[in-house]
């Protein structure tokens, strides 16, 4: 018998022949092999079968899916693609590839800070000469008025609870006003305006946190009695008591705050994380983050504090699960109230982000993946019943989802598709359209009606993000026209005609609404801290864009009457001449009060120095325009000429500067607020 032997070569399996046409395999749908076109394709009208003579394997994706739903994306792409090569012929579809010019980010220590939609690199990345002096000066400015202004260091370091932060508190105690005048400042801030914006705290239980924690002593002979002593709650949550002492030294009644007060709520915003699982913790921010015209007396004005503040926040408030109040905190032992004022926390943490995100050029904070936007975005949940408040909680979602999803897009390392910035535009525009006021109950001065502050922040930071998408079209896409320029400076201007028109409207209206502190001229009133705290972001953006833009217009020697696209010195005189305006009704004789209620706002007089030195700049470089147009003459032809000429110039404008008294300029403007 023959045994069998176990096989020692591979064996391959024989492949079947496909005899389908290809239409049919990639459907498996049973093909007849019909020549020369089989009978599915035939049914179809696909005259391409593999049997026909002209077939070429390139089926496309209109015939790979006829008659399927993906047919209509196929035809949307093809139609989008078509409008933007018709429009722009030589815009390339990469956004990898496209040119930026300069740096897309700008990095200190180290740390990148500033990115596509900040001030710096909007402004920043140009190389010719008067741009570059105008931003030296600037910086020079810059650090004087620091040194005037600024004279407690800040710290940005994080902190465990001190040791003897028992000994701060006994210093805090020391410097406060007397209890009576405390509980005075906690009745004005749960009556102001900024309490009915924001809504993060709650009153009752701020007010039982006082009378439990501040403990006074008996009257003295003037019939006033001062907190003795200040008690950390039981379970250590010293934001209870941090909130109270930030409402104090933000209140009208204060007049002056001490090196140690201010000490202890930098140590207390700065604590670790090992320290911040409380709720108050994120109140004690969202509040401290929005009271921005004390920045002499709270330290925030510096960057890096604003950026580290807003990231700790945003964290706190994931942390502590505020992204989802109803699920995490109802059971427990929280009322109404309480509830409320958490989930007013979160909003406003997320337009914080926003907003941040917008002024350091970056993308937000809190992604969408971290929370859930039918809860978050649901129009039907009210925050709170009040008729105002129905209309403020949907305008400041609508807004949150539009500005999210503008800057998640834009402020992406690899840039943005065109595309993308004119439909931002677009939305931007239908909102303020649809869902705002007339533009003339913003901006006009002669109107009766006080703005709603929540209409005020919107209003101006999508101004804000109107500039910085119309500036992207010019400077990182190079659409070089009139129409672009006009934009911007349109924008720029309405930002700070609105900015003036609600810090001395918000003036007149306290002269009403609080005539006893309105009489008393050291100090700021209620109206007037909250729109100064509002605006300041909103009058630097506008100056830095509008001088960049002016000064790119004004760079050459053909900057007279015209200059390939950009402003000219004629056409640009108008616009710098409106906007000085603007900042002369300051000074102006009826608003002298006003003035003198400027002086404890740091950030007011910055934006003021700010326009001070770019309209005198800007009187240097017209004139010397003038001058080097007069000396070129009929030598603009020769090159040579005109290179001499044109360092005259540059040499004469140096001089200028380097004549300038800096100290002397900001001592004077400070002055002038005194």
């Amino acid at each position: 018998m023959v045994k069998s032997t176990p096989r020692t070569t591979k064996v391959t399996r024989r492949r079947r022949q496909f005899k389908s046409c290809l239409f049919c395999r990639k459907r498996k749908l049973k093909c007849d092999h019909v020549k020369p076109i089989c009978k599915q394709c035939s049914k179809r009208g696909i005259n391409k079968c593999i049997y026909s003579e002209d077939f070429n394997y390139d089926i496309t994706a209109e015939e790979l899916f006829e008659k399927f739903p993906n047919v209509q994306l196929v035809e949307e792409v093809t139609k989008l693609q078509t409008q933007i090569e018709t429009n722009n012929p030589n815009f390339p579809r990469d956004p990898t590839k496209l040119q930026f010019i300069g740096q897309p980010y700008f990095s200190k220590n180290d740390k990148q800070l500033y990115g596509y939609s900040s001030v710096r690199c909007m402004t920043n990345f140009q190389s010719d000469f008067i741009q570059k002096m105008y931003m030296n000066t600037l910086e020079q400015i810059n650090q004087e008025f620091q040194k005037q202004r600024k004279p407690y260091p800040v710290t940005i370091e994080t902190s465990d609870l001190p040791q003897l932060l028992d000994d701060e508190l006994v210093n805090v105690c020391k410097e406060l006003p007397g209890y009576d005048i405390m509980k005075l400042c906690l009745v004005h801030f749960f009556n102001s305006s900024l309490f009915d914006l924001l809504g993060v705290i709650d009153e009752k239980k701020t007010l039982d946190t006082f009378s439990a924690y501040f403990i006074p002593n008996e009257k003295d002979e003037d019939d006033v009695s001062k907190a003795t002593q200040i008690v950390i709650p039981s379970n250590g949550n010293i934001f209870q008591v941090a909130i109270i002492i930030l409402i104090v030294a933000i209140s009208p009644y204060t007049q002056s705050i001490s090196p140690s007060l201010n000490r202890f709520l930098v140590i207390v915003a700065n604590l670790s994380a090992n320290y911040t699982g409380y709720v108050e913790f994120c109140q004690f921010l969202v509040l401290r983050c929005m009271c921005r015209s004390y920045d002499d007396k709270l330290d925030f004005s510096n960057d890096l504090v604003k950026k580290n503040l807003i990231c700790k926040l945003c964290q706190g408030c994931l942390d502590l699960g505020l992204a989802n109040v109803d699920v995490f905190y109802s059971e427990l032992t929280y009322t109404t109230s309480e509830l409320i004022s958490m989930k007013k926390t979160f909003y406003w943490t997320l337009f914080l982000d926003v907003y941040t995100a917008l002024q350091f050029g970056t993308q937000v904070y809190i992604q969408d993946g971290s929370i859930d936007g039918r809860t978050i975005f649901d129009a039907d949940i009210a925050v709170c019943g009040t008729g105002v408040n129905k209309r403020r909680n949907g305008l400041l979602k609508e807004f949150l989802m539009i500005m999210r999803t503008m800057l998640n897009q834009f402020n992406q390392i690899k840039g943005m598709p065109h595309c993308n910035i004119v439909n931002h535009i677009g939305s931007i525009q239908k909102f303020i359209q649809t869902k705002l006021l007339p533009m003339k109950f913003y901006a006009d001065f002669d109107s009766p009606v006080m703005m709603d502050p929540l209409d005020l922040i919107i209003l101006g930071i999508l101004i804000e993000s109107l500039i910085v998408l119309n500036h992207s079209r010019k400077k990182y896409y190079h659409e070089i026209n009139s129409e672009v320029d006009r934009d911007i400076i349109h924008y720029c201007n309405l930002l700070s005609n609105i900015s003036f028109r609600s810090i001395i409207g918000g003036h007149a209206v306290d002269q009403f609404a609080y005539p006893g502190l309105f009489a008393d001229l050291k100090g700021e009133t209620p109206h007037l801290h909250l729109f100064l705290g509002i605006t300041e972001e909103f009058l630097t953006r506008s100056i830095f864009h509008f001088y960049s833009l002016i000064f790119e217009g004004i760079s050459n020697d053909n900057s007279i009457t015209s200059n390939e696209g950009h402003l000219n010195l004629i056409g640009s005189h108008a616009s710098v001449m409106k906007l000085q305006n603007l900042f002369n009704k300051v000074m102006e004789g009826n608003e002298r009060k006003l003035l003198s209620r400027l002086k404890r706002a740091d950030s007011f007089i910055y934006c003021f120095l700010l326009q001070t030195i770019s309209f005198k700049f800007w009187v240097c470089v017209a004139n010397g325009t003038y001058e080097l147009h007069e000396g070129l003459g009929d030598a603009c032809s020769n090159e040579e000429t005109m290179a001499n000429v044109i360092s005259e110039r540059h040499s004469k404008l140096l001089d200028n500067l380097s004549a300038w008294n800096k100290e002397d300029i900001v001592s004077k403007l400070i002055s002038r607020f005194n």
